[in-house]
Order: C-alpha cells, then structure tokens, then sequence
C-alpha cells in the first residue's frame, strides 16, 4: 500500500505514482467496478480518492478535466474499464509532462501558439467534421465514449476560432483517440487517423517545431568558389 507522506510534492507526479499504485492493485474482469471495489478492495478505492484529490491540484486543466472524467465510477464501469480509464489520464500526463520537457515560461508560446491561415483551418474542420460523424455512428463505442471524443473535437474546433491557435488541444485530443485504437483495434483506426492528421497539419505550423526542424536538416557545405 502506497504510503501518502512519501508522495512527491507537485500534483501531476502524485497523480501519477497513485494511478501507477491502483493499477498495480487492480484485479482484471467484468465486474462492476464501483460494487467489487467497495465489497473486495476498500484499499482501491482509496487511492481512487487519493487520485481525485491530487487530480483537482494539478495546473493542466486538461489533465484535471480527463481526471474527472476518467476516475468516476458508476454502475457502467467495470474493472476493465477502469483500467483503461486510468491509463487514459496516465497518457494525459505523459503528454503534459513531454510538453513541460523542454517549454519554459520564455518560450511556451513558441510551442503552444499557432497561427493558422484559412486554408489550414478549412483543411482541418473538414478532418474534424468527418471524426465527429464517425465518432456519432461508431456502435463500437459507449456513450460515454463518444461523449468523451466529441468532446475533444469541440475543443480542437474551439481554438479555429481563435486568432492565434493553441496547440496542446490538438495533443490532447490526438492523445485521448489514441487510447481508442489501443481498446478497440481497427474499428477506432478511421477517427484517430483524421484527429492525428490534423494535428500534424497543426505542428507543421508551430514555430517551436519549425525551428527544429531546420537545426535537424543536415547542414550544407558551401559551393566551392569558381576560380
């Protein structure tokens, strides 16, 4: 059992080695999660409050949001489900964290901020409006599930209506989608095919990306002067 004086300090890493515990504890099958847990293994639930707790702490509102979402139970979760809903907010924290990596406050907005023309977003709504119909007819996907996904369009169409685009919508989304191929193999490959496209049409144009690239391409040697 997990000892809470010796969990790190900052709320996303609390968060993290929690989920880490419970899924550690977790014991698989269809069961009911709320009603096994709390008849089998009152030490889960536990750290399931644990996790809530350190999840209203953490600074990504991303990541307080799919926590949310991710460690309520009730009667349509099973154990399974529970277990890819935690690895669901475990993926969100990989993606805020290899967002933190290498951002500073000097230079979040190089990473963070786009800025698209009308060609790109047109692109874009068009791969969007495409998952969102797939996402409404999928009858492989709970409701829950297609509420979740929606959702995550809708934040991604939200930022097309900015003047300058943020560019973690479009990660987490690509991150949330991903987790759907992952549980459901080939069925979910046609939604998370047009969210990750558009957000490779989305990094192309984050200036951050762009200069990395450039220091990336093999550098040139100078054309030998004519004599």
């Amino acid at each position: 059992m997990i000892d809470l004086n010796t969990l790190p300090k900052n709320p996303e890493d609390a968060l993290e080695e929690i989920l880490k515990e419970a899924l550690k504890q977790m014991p698989r099958g269809d069961a009911t999660a709320s009603r096994f847990l709390k008849t089998n293994r009152q030490d889960i639930l536990f750290l399931l409050r644990a996790a809530t707790i350190a999840s209203q702490r953490v600074t990504s509102p991303q990541v307080k949001e799919i926590s949310g979402i991710n460690l309520q139970l009730n009667d349509a979760i099973t154990l399974e489900g529970l277990i890819k809903n935690i690895g669901n907010i475990l993926d969100a924290l990989i993606v805020e964290k290899f967002d933190q990596h290498f951002l500073d406050n000097q230079c979040i907005e190089d990473y963070d901020v786009v800025e698209l023309d009308e060609s790109d977003k047109s692109e874009i709504r068009e791969l969007l409006a495409k998952a969102r119909k797939l996402t409404e007819n999928a009858g492989f996907l709970s409701e829950d599930h297609k509420r979740r996904i929606i959702h995550r369009i809708a934040g991604v169409e939200n930022e097309l209506f900015q003047k300058v685009s943020g560019f973690k919508a479009f990660l987490v989304a690509a991150a949330d989608v991903s987790n759907l191929v992952k549980k459901f193999g080939k069925d979910a490959k046609p939604i998370a095919e047009a969210i990750q496209t558009a957000r490779t049409i989305t990094e192309r144009k984050v200036e951050g990306y762009i200069r990395i690239e450039e220091e990336e391409k093999p550098k040139r040697l100078p054309k030998p002067e004519s004599k």
